[in-house]
């Protein structure tokens, strides 16, 4: 029974130290790769990270902490067929959208110039969502997303308190 105790000891304390270490790397992180990271842990509960628009927010069991970004906006798109889910600030760790792993066509261009900004075939990750950092200004942004022969098309703000996390567009 003694050793029993110990195991369960040294395994509480082994966790706790994993989840300290997770904090400490993520503290490290640059916002792009944190967000990456955020991505991988989808459904892991190893942490929750939250993405405003000056800071990424990691929560692990222990502590918390705060990653500045400065000079990007990310926009993280949960394109949908038939069902979403309201959403101001993106939680890469838990938010979750209808069209996982599938291929899109992204064009973003700036709402006043019509300037190209942004043109690719982007992959949704496990989460279904599609993530684009632009640059942090109070810049108005036109998306269109076309997926399957299917059309979404919306206006974007990267401002001061901008949503991070867009799951209005609807493929149409």
């Amino acid at each position: 029974m003694k050793s029993f105790y110990w195991l369960t000891a040294l395994f509480l304390f082994a966790s706790t130290s994993t989840y300290a270490n997770d904090a400490e790397e993520f503290a490290t992180l640059s916002p792009e790769q944190a967000l990456i990271k955020a991505n991988e842990w989808y459904g892991t509960n190893k942490a929750s990270v939250q993405v405003f628009p000056d800071k990424i927010v990691g929560k692990f069991p222990q502590n918390e902490v705060s990653i500045p970004i400065t000079s990007k906006h990310l926009i993280s798109i949960a394109p949908y067929l038939k069902h979403t889910h309201p959403c101001t600030f993106h939680v890469p760790t838990g938010c979750t959208g209808e069209l996982r792993n599938v291929s899109l066509h992204i064009t973003v261009r700036h709402v006043n110039s019509d300037k190209l900004v942004f043109d690719k075939e982007v992959t949704t990750g496990k989460n279904g969502f599609a993530d684009i950092w632009l640059p942090k200004s109070a810049n108005q942004y036109k998306i269109n997303i076309q997926y399957q022969g299917k059309t979404a098309i919306a206006d974007v703000s990267t401002q001061n308190n901008a949503p991070t996390c867009i799951t209005t567009m609807q493929l149409i």
